[in-house]
């Protein structure tokens, strides 16, 4: 399901709208939470764990955060994006450096 597929534009994002802003405050986070994780595995169910398992060691990071000062803060902040930056960037971008280095040894062969 892609933003402007019309599956997500007549069914998913008007029911989304109604029970988001239908509950109460407490589970507006986590509902938009299931919502985002079932919109992401509707498109890429393969993926989905890699997802999951980002958004858990995200909590965790983030729980560490709250308790720490300083350094180990800053320290907390750059794994976070460094883990998040750097999945991104692997899935973003891993196929075109595969592909271009192949290019490059099938001509120096």
């Amino acid at each position: 399901m892609v933003f402007s597929s019309s599956i997500f534009l007549l069914y998913f994002l008007p029911a989304f709208l109604i029970i988001y802003f239908i509950i109460g405050k407490r589970l507006k986070n986590l509902f938009a939470l299931i919502a985002s994780v079932f919109f992401y595995a509707w498109g890429a169910p393969d993926f989905i764990f890699i997802v999951l398992g980002s958004i858990v060691i995200d909590f965790y990071l983030v729980k560490w955060m709250n308790k720490s000062e300083g350094k180990k803060k800053k320290l907390l902040v750059a794994a976070s994006v460094f883990l998040n930056v750097g999945l991104l960037a692997y899935f973003k971008y891993a196929n075109f450096f595969v592909e271009n280095i192949n290019e490059i040894l099938s001509i120096v062969r």
